[in-house]
């Protein structure tokens, strides 16, 4: 019995190692076994995917090399617009843009411009003093547009009207009577502009377009001689339907060109020029809420595109507002890209009729 027991004692250390060490190692043995064939093809999928990738990578640059070469074709058969190495310098040039004296430039158009306001004089204050920097604004009619009677705004207008009744071809201010204010801020907005459209259109009944600004918006010195080239272009291609100078992926990290000009299809209103031809189409059927998003709806549309620059020329400040909050301001527009340098050659704007743009 003794020896029986001594035996006992002596084999337990080795059952404890074997149920503690190698039954659990042989069954991790046997797990791994499973798992590595599950992912060698989880890597091998990769593997397809990563090749898969780079085709669709190689597919895309071959593309674009072959559209690069046929607008360089394009603009060689088209000496009147520039060689393929202005075109080049043109579209490689950085955000303070390529600086070309007016006296170059085909003649500017000067727009009436509408700067739409309700109460926030303070901010009334900085749009009007920006655009009396713009370059060309003494061709322009500028018209103040006031939705209500606030004073403050009034006290605005008073100090700005000397300034501009010299710098620009004319100064009105317009006050829409407070009895059309709404109490859902939509509502109003939508109200305001369609009057302001109204009184717009008929108070320069020879203009083609108007140009919109509203309070919290600041100009860059350069937006009338945007504006000038794009609606030349608007008036060649039935296939566009606006031009804006606001640009949402205009960030400071994402844009450098000044003089590359783009076709979108997302209405862009924050600082925009309508022609007489699109109010005649759309004003009689103005909705009562939410005009961009009217605007922006297919059966408006209509397939049409809207001009922008890649670099915005105009930079919306406002901090407060009916749909803006300073959240939203430092999340969405504090980094916006604003050119503010000499004025930019547009001559490759015919490249943007639809038929050179999308070959």
């Amino acid at each position: 019995m003794e020896s029986v027991s001594r035996r006992s004692t002596k084999r337990a250390p080795f059952l404890l190692f074997l149920s503690l060490v190698l039954i659990p190692s042989f069954l991790l043995l046997m797990l791994s076994a499973l798992i590595l064939p599950l992912d060698a093809q989880k890597d091998g999928r990769e593997d397809v995917d990563k090749v898969n990738l780079l085709t669709q990578l190689d597919v895309a640059r071959s593309q674009r090399s072959k559209d690069r070469d046929l607008q360089r074709k394009w603009t060689s058969e088209n000496h009147s617009i520039e060689s393929v190495s202005e075109s080049e310098q043109r579209r490689n040039a950085s955000v303070q843009g390529t600086s070309i004296s007016l006296s170059d430039q085909t003649t500017l158009n000067g727009f009436p411009i509408a700067v739409i306001t309700s109460d926030r004089a303070s901010y009334l204050s900085e749009t009007l003093n920006a655009l009396l920097n713009v370059r060309g604004i003494s061709l322009c009619d500028v018209a103040v547009v006031q939705d209500g009677t606030d004073p403050s705004v009034a006290s605005v207008i008073s100090n700005a009207r000397m300034k501009f009744e010299s710098a620009a071809r004319s100064f009105r201010f317009h006050q829409i009577p407070s009895g059309s204010r709404e109490p859902d801020g939509g509502r109003r907005i939508a109200s305001h502009y369609r009057r302001t459209l109204n009184f717009m259109f008929q108070t320069y009944s020879d203009s083609r377009a108007v140009i919109l600004l509203e309070d919290d918006l600041r100009p860059s010195p350069a937006i009338v001689e945007y504006f000038s080239h794009c609606e030349r272009v608007l008036r060649e291609d039935p296939t566009l339907m606006a031009v804006s100078a606001f640009n949402d992926n205009g960030l400071e990290h994402l844009v450098q060109n000044a003089s590359r000009i783009l076709r979108t299809e997302w209405f862009v209103g924050l600082g925009w020029l309508m022609t007489r031809d699109l109010f005649n189409e759309v004003g009689k059927k103005w909705p009562d809420n939410h005009w961009d998003h009217f605007l922006r709806h297919p059966s408006q549309r209509k397939g049409r595109a809207v001009l922008i620059p890649e670099v915005p020329l105009v930079y919306h400040f406002g901090r407060k507002g009916t749909f803006m909050d300073a959240w939203h301001h430092d999340r969405y527009m504090e980094h916006i890209q604003l050119y503010a340098g000499p004025s930019v050659d547009y001559t490759l704007s015919s490249l943007l009729v639809q038929q050179h743009y999308e070959v």
